[in-house]
């Protein structure tokens, strides 16, 4: 149960850190989802450092979970669903 909540919260720290980058990057006039594009792969990014650091450093599981699964996986999974809504 406690690795259930720190990935809860770690996906909870990850979607406000999305929204707050989807916020800064501009809309296209096309349509094109740029924001989402652009969360994704930042967040892919993130997400390959971070396990390679965490790889490299030995760090326990508990920490793993929140950072790499939660935070990592709630800045970059739902994107697609906010995708869906849009019609993109």
């Amino acid at each position: 149960m406690k690795m259930v909540r720190l990935m809860l919260s770690g996906g909870a720290v990850g979607a406000i850190c999305r929204e707050l980058m989807m916020l800064g990057v501009p809309t296209l006039h096309d349509g094109f989802p740029l924001d989402s594009r652009a969360a994704k792969m930042i967040g892919s990014f993130l997400l390959g450092i971070t396990a390679a650091v965490l790889q490299r450093n030995r760090t326990n599981q508990d920490v793993k979970a929140m950072v790499a699964t939660g935070k990592m996986g709630g800045m970059t999974t739902t994107t697609s669903f906010g995708e869906r809504k849009r019609g993109g």
